[in-house]
């Protein structure tokens, strides 16, 4: 019990640590759409399982004295878990030189342990919000607004607590779309669907 209590912890905050890096960072305005989807979750417990071999092998060798951690608590089996389940992804993007075979690159290190589920997980759940957005956005292309009103409405509710370089990124993606997918693509991801939903009822 004393091994498998921090275990879990370090399973589980791998777990949550990296789902919500991945959400937050590449899919802030559209996670939504991915709650229910296996690959994101496959994603976490695969970096949980890993936080636990990782906790486990080093719990093994400071019981058997081969090495000794001293310091920020690093003692307690419980914050070793925890840090270990922070920092699993930083540690295993690690890699000591990378390969170059005409354009593609091959990392050698323990990044290379990443390469064999992650870009496979990470296209599937590109693929899924896709396919989840697109759904998500469905009922907005039946209605009948022309593209010059949906343009004005969307510019009209940039918050104006933006900085000016933003704002003016965004109206120019605006500006520069002809297509009503787009433009409620453009509202969703950079407005949020919140302002979305409001301004287009």
């Amino acid at each position: 019990m004393e091994t498998w209590a921090p275990a879990v912890i370090a399973f589980l905050t791998a777990f949550v640590i990296v789902i919500l890096e991945l959400l937050t960072s590449n899919y802030s305005q559209t996670y939504f759409v991915l709650f229910k989807e296996k690959a994101v979750y496959t994603y976490g417990v695969i970096y949980g399982v890993i936080a636990v071999v990782v906790f486990l092998a080093f719990n093994a060798l400071t019981n058997a004295k081969a090495i000794t951690v001293e310091g920020l608590g690093l003692s307690s089996p419980y914050v070793r878990a925890l840090i270990i389940g922070v920092a699993v992804k930083a540690m295993l993007h690690i890699n000591i030189v990378t390969v170059k075979v005409g354009t593609k690159s091959t990392p050698i290190g323990l990044e290379t342990i990443v390469q064999i589920f992650e870009p496979v997980l990470l296209r599937t759940i590109e693929l899924e919000e896709f396919n989840g957005r697109r759904k998500y956005l469905e009922p907005y292309l039946n209605r009948r607004l022309r593209i010059t009103t949906i343009r004005r409405t969307i510019k009209d509710n940039i918050p104006q607590s933006f900085p000016r370089e933003e704002i003016a990124a965004i109206e120019k993606d605006i500006d520069n779309s002809d297509d009503k997918i787009e433009l409620f693509e453009l509202a969703l991801k950079q407005l949020g669907k919140n302002t979305l939903e409001r301004i287009f009822p």
